[in-house]
Parts: structure tokens; sequence; C-alpha cells
């Protein structure tokens, strides 16, 4: 995680050496126990902000005369006046009738 100190504060990225993580400076604690006290300063102290990485913009170039915009108001739709449904009709052959024998 990549993080902003608001405030100058000390701490512990990997539980045994002691750093001091100066204000207005960035710090990258990706990874292991770096994350978790990247997490403590932001969450817990507030000391930090994370930092979100910039999104990518990506620049398409095309030419004038290729590109037309439209307003929705010159979008035009056309339908028909009338909408006639038509129920389908199913494939499966009838089955024939049952027939029972007469018991004599």
């Amino acid at each position: 995680m990549k993080i902003k100190m608001l405030k100058t504060t000390k701490g512990s990225p990997d539980g045994f050496t002691v750093r001091s993580y100066a204000a207005g400076k960035e710090y990258n604690l990706s990874g292991g126990p770096g994350n978790d006290l990247a997490k403590v300063f932001v969450e817990q102290m507030e000391v930090a902000v994370e930092v979100k990485p910039k999104a990518k913009v990506i620049e398409i170039k095309v030419p004038e005369e290729k590109l037309e915009i439209q307003t929705p108001e010159q979008v035009k739709i056309e339908t028909p006046e009338k909408v006639v449904v038509k129920k389908a009709k199913s494939k499966a052959k009838p089955k024939p009738a049952r027939t029972r024998r007469r018991e004599k």
C-alpha cells in the first residue's frame, strides 16, 4: 500500500527495525508486515492517507473528417405504427388418443 504521511511518526515495517516516517513524504509499504503498518497508520492512528494509483488515460486520435457527433435530438429511431404479436406454433407432434379395451 502506498501512503502519504500527514504527521512524522515512528513505526516498524518488519517488527524489528524502527524507522521514522516524515510528514509530507510518500512511502510504499507493500506486502507482509509493511502493509499492516500502512493500514495502522491510515485506519487506526490517522497519521497517513492512502495514495491511490492514478487512472491511465488513453488518447485516441480520430481524423476530423471521420468524426461525427450526434445529440440526442438528432438521433431518430423509426418504429412501426402497428405491432402484431403471433403465437408460435408448437413443433411437437400430437400424441394419439388412448383407447381402453372393453372387458368381456
